[in-house]
This record gives C-alpha cells, structure tokens and sequence, in this order.
C-alpha cells in the first residue's frame, strides 16, 4: 500500500497507522490504541512520534522506502546506508553507515543519490526498537 508517511511512536516503541494521525487547527494529534483496537489515549504534537516520509522510490524488491530506513546496496565508500533528507539538494540521500554504526561520509560527497531500484531495504532504524513498518 502506497502510504505518504508513516510514524514511530516513541514511547510505546511501535509503528503507528497514519490513518491515526491527523491534524486540525495547527496541532498534530494521534491516537494509542491497546491490542483490541480501542483508543487509550490521544496525543497532541509531534514530540512523542518520528514522522517519516515516503520517498516515491522502491527498492529492488519492490518495498517502498521511508526517510530513516536502513538500506544496502553496492556504493564505492559504503554497504549499508540510512535514507536521510537533505536540505540543501531538497531531496532525499543515502548516508553511509560505518562499521561502528556511526553516519559517515563518502569520499566525494555527504552521500549517495537515491536511484530506485539500486539499493534493498534491510529495516528501519527503528528495528532496535521495534519491527519495521
């Protein structure tokens, strides 16, 4: 399913549906729900979840990719990357990941085009945490 974003929910460590999230007079507001569905409680702001957008691109599996996940592919400086949103290029990168887990730099550039198709998703860096969306 084709979705704009999705969005992690901080405090409870899980995927939120973006059909939960919605916005009304300036304010964000989204709804927990418990296992059997029902509202718990409903949150104002984006504090507690991570938004992340969808790139627009797929994978060479054909899964979508979100702003955040965690990607390998075959880049001359790196293996593995998190699609990140730069500013300056008003697009979204892959930045390389080093070995010790930390974002490093390629060579010739802070990252790598995003070409669809080149790269398969591994997860989210969310996975610590929870599933991949």
């Amino acid at each position: 399913m084709n979705r704009p974003y999705r969005a992690w929910d901080k405090k409870w460590k899980r995927w939120i549906l973006p059909e939960d999230i919605s916005y009304y007079k300036g304010e964000w507001y989204f709804e927990r729900r418990g296992e059997s569905g029902d509202i718990i409680e409903t949150a104002v702001g984006l504090k507690e979840i991570d938004l992340e957008q969808n790139t627009g691109l797929s994978d060479k599996n054909g899964k979508e990719a979100y702003h955040k996940d965690t990607c390998v592919g075959d880049w001359p400086y790196a293996g593995k990357c998190i699609i990140e949103w730069d500013e300056k290029r008003c697009g979204f990168y892959l930045q390389p990941v080093k070995g010790d887990g930390l974002l490093g730099r390629a060579a010739y550039d802070k990252g790598y085009k995003m070409n669809a198709r080149k790269f398969t998703i591994i997860g989210s860096i969310h996975d610590k945490e929870g599933a991949n969306g």
